[in-house]
């Protein structure tokens, strides 16, 4: 995942230094990401140990695409004096997520007796921020030169 995202950091950034546009490049690099991880789902329904960690390494490959890019992306759309506060918020947002996660497996598990339920979560969640990111990010939300 670490090097996925740094090998993705720089493959966004030498194409917005060829003149793309950076909020088109961060937001396909990050839905394409997204895309990727929703993978998951075949990882967490295989029947072989090996087939599971193929898709793992998938997901995780393109939740390192993703990373890269979102956090730059909120630096490109978000006014200079704003950034730390932004970035702390959407830090936040993913601190809350990783508390509510084990806490929600658990009730899951102990609701329906097996992982299916918690295992549906996180290709849920990628699908979720790949709508995010179609719907609601936008060029003219980035603050003007």
């Amino acid at each position: 995942m670490a090097l996925i995202a740094t090998l993705a950091g720089l493959a966004a950034d030498r194409l917005i230094g060829r003149g793309l546009n950076p909020v088109t490049v961060r937001k396909w690099f990050t839905i394409a990401g997204f895309s990727i991880a929703t993978t998951e789902l075949i990882g967490a329904r295989a029947t072989s140990l090996e087939t599971a960690l193929v898709f793992a390494v998938v997901s995780l490959s393109g939740l390192g695409l993703a990373t890269a890019n979102y956090w730059a992306l909120t630096q490109t759309l978000i006014p200079g004096a704003a950034i730390g506060r932004i970035s702390g918020i959407q830090n936040c947002a993913c601190s809350v997520a990783g508390i509510v996660a084990p806490i929600l497996t658990g009730w899951l598990l102990q609701k329906t007796g097996n992982y299916e339920a918690p295992n549906d979560g996180g290709p849920g969640g990628a699908t979720g921020g790949v709508l995010s990111y179609l719907f609601l990010i936008r060029e003219k939300y980035a603050p003007r030169a």
